[in-house]
């Protein structure tokens, strides 16, 4: 369920989705230069390096859908068998159902068993309350809940809202210069900070609904010797 505060995604590697970046920017010609600039402002933030939760996390669906999908020209990055086997496992039960979290760890496993290319994906674990800070977490990220969007991956990566201002370009360096090398912010309180800077900006993206942005903690999982 959306409501759900605790969970797990299956997302892109770091560089995988740092591959499938620049095959995304590659195509947008008309925003080239635009995206040159980005780059080269931002380049003490290596894309390769984000460990966050806007790695295009897998998502639930049944393969008739998912192949209508791809006919009609969206990417779904194939992986029909481990989406099928995502959507037989989530519960319909509450029409606010979630097509991106896994409530238990085993049925991550479970899913991430049936990828067709494991090597370009990891199970994370993510949290948006009662935050448990320990030897596996990456860091917080900030963005909407078990979705593909990440305010910090916004920002300084791969622009799919909206982009910083260029005459702000440098204060965005200065505000993000506590994130770690995980791109995330190690602290809840510094990502608190940054959203509340974020929020103040003209060109921030606006909540669609109130809370719709919050902290998200990530984890690592542990691989098993099948992944």
């Amino acid at each position: 369920m959306r409501t759900a505060t605790h969970g797990y995604l299956i997302v892109l590697k770091p560089e995988a989705f740092s591959a499938r970046m620049e095959k995304a920017q590659a195509t947008l010609a008309e925003y080239a230069d635009r995206i040159r600039e980005m780059q080269h402002a931002f380049a003490s933030f290596r894309p390769q390096n984000y460990r966050g939760t806007a790695r295009e996390p897998l998502e639930a669906g049944p393969t008739r859908v998912v192949e209508l999908f791809e006919l009609a020209g969206c990417d779904f990055q194939g992986e029909k068998p481990a989406r099928a086997r995502f959507d037989e496992i989530i519960d319909k039960s509450d029409d606010d159902y979630d097509n991106n979290l896994i409530e238990r760890l085993a049925d991550a496993r479970d899913i991430f068993g049936r990828l067709e290319n494991p090597t370009h994906w990891e199970i994370i674990e993510v949290r948006r309350d009662d935050f448990h800070i320990g030897p596996a977490t990456l860091g917080f990220d900030i963005g909407c809940w078990s979705g593909a969007y990440s305010i910090v991956a916004d920002t300084i990566l791969i622009p799919q809202w909206h982009p910083p201002a260029r005459e702000d370009y440098a204060e965005v360096v200065r505000e993000l210069s506590s994130l770690n090398e995980h791109l995330l912010f190690s602290r809840p309180e510094d990502a608190e900070r940054y959203l509340a800077y974020y929020r103040s900006k003209s060109w921030a993206e606006k909540d669609v609904r109130e809370g719709a942005f919050c902290l998200i903690q990530v984890d690592a999982v542990a691989q098993t010797e099948s992944e």
